[in-house]
């Protein structure tokens, strides 16, 4: 039976060089508790992009900082000699730390060559590939090696805390000014793809009936408000309109105008809106899921 839910890989642990910013926390004989752990996973043949080599497979790496005590107990015991010194702890926590980095589709395996491959056709053998991704990993930290990476990676955070903004400001303005909620959904699935259609739904609020069209009263008021400015900004500038004079002067077409206009604002803006929102929810995924190559 070929298990498609399963992969083959192993791990690697790599003690960290003590000429770098990062201090690991050290026990009392003054061992480095904290080492650079690299996972390498091996993908199937199926899962491969398609290359020249069609016997090349995926290789996905990642490599994270590794605390031993604490990955075999619940908390930091400082009286066990195993466990590194509330010193060293908080010395460690304060010194630079080591960006985790994850290598998805940048690295193949070459049953050809026996080597691996990334994108420019670089080959690496096994300890190779380790080297580069330890090295990657270390480099994080460098006052200019690692600028780049970092900078980019306070950008995406930037990013995502601005659509996080936009993202509740809108769902606001949906609820206060268009009488619209979105409250019966609130999976995981909504927040990072948006919200289904059958969820964006009126308010139960009073409507008022306004010559045979019925409007919620905060359309009402916000249609009211919009007029009102319109009609100050005319009247401040001395504006004229044949076509706004016309339509006020007849007992149909203003009815006529008026239904339209509250009809824009009750439908077709709130549902633009809605489109712009699952817009915004989507680019924040984006965001937020994007990967960054180091470096």
């Amino acid at each position: 039976m070929h298990l498609r839910d399963a992969k083959v890989g192993f791990s690697v642990q790599r003690a960290y060089p003590s000429d770098i910013r990062y201090k690991p926390p050290l026990t009392k004989e003054g061992k480095p508790d904290s080492v650079a752990l690299i996972y390498v996973t091996y993908g199937y043949l199926d899962e491969a992009v398609k290359r020249d080599d069609a016997q090349s497979v995926p290789i996905t790496i990642n490599i994270v900082i590794y605390n031993k005590y604490i990955s075999q107990h619940i908390d930091y015991n400082f009286s066990d000699d195993e466990c590194p010194t509330e010193i060293s702890l908080r010395e460690s926590k304060i010194s630079p730390q080591p960006l985790n980095l994850n290598y998805i589709d940048a690295f193949y395996f070459s049953h050809k060559t026996g080597k691996f491959i990334d994108f420019d056709n670089r080959q690496y053998s096994g300890i190779e590939l380790l080297d580069k991704v330890f090295i990657d990993h270390c480099n994080t930290i460098h006052p200019i090696k690692g600028i780049r990476l970092r900078a980019k990676l306070k950008t995406q955070s930037g990013l995502v805390k601005v659509l996080n903004f936009l993202v509740e400001k809108i769902l606001w303005v949906l609820n206060k000014a268009f009488g619209r909620t979105l409250d019966e959904e609130k999976s995981y699935s909504a927040f990072l793809h948006g919200y289904n259609r059958k969820h964006f739904k009126k308010l139960s609020t009073e409507s008022i009936d306004i010559f045979g069209y019925k409007a919620s009263k905060s359309i009402i008021v916000l249609f009211s408000i919009l007029v009102a400015v319109i009609y100050a900004i005319k009247f401040r500038f001395g504006l004229k309109s044949e076509y706004l004079e016309n339509i006020a002067s007849s007992t149909f077409l203003a009815p006529l105008h008026l239904i339209i206009l509250l009809w824009i604002m009750d439908v077709v803006v709130p549902n633009g809106i809605f489109i712009f929102l699952n817009w915004l929810i989507k680019l924040r995924t984006a965001v937020r899921l994007r990967r960054f190559k180091y470096p």
